[in-house]
């Protein structure tokens, strides 16, 4: 589920500003994607983590790699085991983090906030730092995923665990406050037709 969202990442600062006051302005967006973009796993993404009392944005790639020969990358996590697999229980203590999106896509709809409601969603994730084939460090990270609420109930099982603008902070700088947001009612979305919202 979830393998495909957007985000207009010259819109990101300005959402930033409005959840953290001050910290848009140390945001470095430099190799960002500046228009709408289609992310998919492998791909490069903005990543927003916990950096001693305050936060920073990186950009991290989409999917763990797989422990199995031959798999592609490991894209989500479910919220309801999270802490019994062995892939992500140390992430979710240690290395939490916020994926902002504009909308994600599920089964040919596109979910996005509702008119009136900030632009920018803001996925829950884990992180870690991994070795590729020439021995070079670089951060990944995954999508927690919950039980479908809502409308989404009737297009697919699963949808990205998502944090409400007040509750954000816990998030990133609680493991206990993170492990009672697995539950919580997610925020109500908008679906429309996919077609259109995904480029290319």
């Amino acid at each position: 589920m979830c393998r495909r969202y957007t985000l207009n990442a010259a819109a990101l600062p300005a959402g930033l500003q409005r959840l953290w006051p001050g910290f848009a302005q140390q945001l470095t967006l430099d190799g960002f994607p500046a228009a709408e973009e289609s992310i998919v796993p492998g791909n490069l993404a903005p990543v927003i983590t916990a950096q001693g009392t305050g936060w920073r944005i990186t950009r991290m790639q989409w999917g763990f790699p797989s422990i199995r020969p031959g798999r592609g990358p490991v894209t989500h996590a479910r919220s309801e085991t999270v802490e019994e697999r062995p892939l992500f229980a140390e992430s979710f203590a240690r290395r939490r983090c916020l994926i902002p999106a504009g909308s994600f896509a599920e089964r040919g709809r596109c979910l996005h906030a509702p008119e009136g409601s900030p632009a920018v969603l803001y996925m829950a994730g884990l992180y870690d730092t991994f070795w590729d084939t020439e021995g070079r460090p670089y951060q990944a990270f995954v999508v927690l995923t919950r039980a479908s609420a809502g409308l989404l109930r009737a297009i697919h099982p699963r949808m990205p665990l998502l944090i409400p603008e007040a509750l954000q902070d816990a998030y990133l700088s609680s493991a206990g406050s993170a492990r009672r947001l697995l539950e919580q009612t997610p925020p109500p979305l908008m679906c429309e037709e996919a077609i259109g919202h995904f480029p290319p």
